[in-house]
């Protein structure tokens, strides 16, 4: 019992990405369910993990992590206040900075999984924690659109989501164009909106294409025998 224990407790130390893969996953899978059941002290630690393994599986020099520190620790303190207030543009702000931390977490990840070299779990681990963080960053982005230029999305109940809990409906259209699945509930209007959309609707096919022709030489690489005499 305490062999697979330890085991996993050395897999999870040895590969950064992990617990950046988790806490997205549990902030996409999870976050929806405590919000509906007003268990918001929870979904605040989520969100708290969550930020706290960006930061430990992008490491690097000590500006950067104090970088991310500062607009991760910004951006939920910004947020939170901007929710109890009901300020759009102080909502707007608040996005701008999760927006900022989500690419200052995205590109050093991204450099990590393109590296030439063989593939490791860490590798796989950090391909799909950049795809989910593209998500999340893309619906930041959405909001804050919306929220600087109301109507720039139509929904088809007729009727735009409250401010206070606008990111969660455009997190879930990021990660349905991302996809590139296209329900209809939620639309773009604007020629700024559908640019957007298509943007990002293009990295999401382009990033799959290319992590997929990067595992493949990374497993061909550890693969392919030496023959070198």
């Amino acid at each position: 019992m305490l062999k697979p224990l330890k085991t996993a407790c050395r897999h999870a130390l040895e590969n950064r990405c992990l617990f950046l893969m988790i806490g997205l996953l549990a902030t996409l899978a999870v976050g929806p369910w405590l919000e509906g059941v007003g268990a918001r002290v929870l979904l605040y630690l989520l969100e708290i993990s969550a930020f706290a393994s960006a930061i430990y599986a992008v490491g690097g020099s000590r500006r950067y992590t104090i970088a991310l520190l500062f607009l991760g620790t910004a951006a939920l303190a910004f947020g939170k206040f901007a929710q109890v207030n009901g300020s759009p543009k102080g909502m707007a702000f608040a996005l701008f900075l999760f927006v900022a931390f989500g690419l200052f977490t995205l590109v050093p990840v991204l450099s990590y999984v393109v590296r030439p070299g063989p593939v490791t779990p860490d590798k796989l681990y950090g391909a799909l924690s950049v795809y989910l963080l593209a998500g999340f960053t893309w619906g930041g982005v959405y909001t804050m659109t919306e929220l600087l230029s109301p109507g720039s999305f139509q929904w088809s109940s007729g009727r735009a989501p409250a401010p206070k809990t606008m990111l969660e409906s455009f997190v879930y259209l990021s990660f349905v164009t991302i996809a590139t699945l296209g329900f209809g509930d939620i639309a773009p209007a604007t020629p700024e909106a559908r640019s957007l959309a298509v943007l990002e609707a293009f990295f999401g096919t382009f990033y799959v294409v290319v992590i997929i022709a990067r595992l493949v030489a990374g497993f061909e690489g550890r693969s392919r025998p030496n023959l070198e005499p």
